[in-house]
């Protein structure tokens, strides 16, 4: 079985984060919501939307990522028809 991600390209994207959710976009796809690993609760943690596509190589810098510091307890879900998907946080922040 052949990985998704390399050292290079899981130092850029996933060091430092915490897998919260993930939603499956297609067969060959789906899309991480990334939490900063953090011991100050004070501030909100980073959070990541990441897309993955791996029906072809993954090279550094090729995957979409978003970064936001104001989402709080996000969660993501996907649709079929068209193939997208949307994340909502508890205080109704919302990313597509």
């Amino acid at each position: 079985m052949e990985s998704i991600f390399d050292r290079a390209s899981w130092e850029k994207y996933l060091k430092g984060f915490t897998i919260y959710d993930c939603a499956i976009v297609r067969q060959h796809g789906f899309c991480l919501v990334l939490v900063e690993q953090k011991e100050n609760r004070d501030i909100l943690p980073r959070t990541r939307f990441l897309t993955v596509l791996y029906d072809k190589p993954i090279a550094v810098g090729s995957l979409p990522m978003v970064e936001a510091g104001s989402f709080s307890y996000t969660t993501i879900a996907s649709g079929l028809n068209p193939p997208e998907y949307v994340a909502v946080d508890m205080g109704s922040m919302v990313y597509s």
